[in-house]
């Protein structure tokens, strides 16, 4: 799924990728370190899931953008793109 999400915003003339993060704990280390204006998170991604980060983003990073996809299996990323 990060690969076709990369692939469709690298035909965006205004959006880049700006990092990826392996777990919920990088997550949050990366957006205190950097700026983001959007995030987007795996509903079961390791450490913590996508919708405890959205909570603790939009504490500290009120003007970030987050969204938190829930595709499970290879054959569901068709269908979310």
């Amino acid at each position: 799924m990060r690969e076709g999400l990369k692939q469709i915003l690298a035909g965006c003339a205004d959006m880049r990728v700006a990092g990826e993060a392996c777990d919920g704990d990088d997550v949050l280390r990366k957006l205190r370190q950097q700026k983001w204006d959007v995030v987007v998170l795996d509903m079961s991604m390791p450490g913590r899931s996508g919708l405890d980060l959205i909570k603790l983003i939009k504490a500290e990073k009120p003007g970030c953008l987050s969204w938190c996809s829930a595709c499970t299996r290879k054959t569901s990323m068709p269908c979310a793109l």
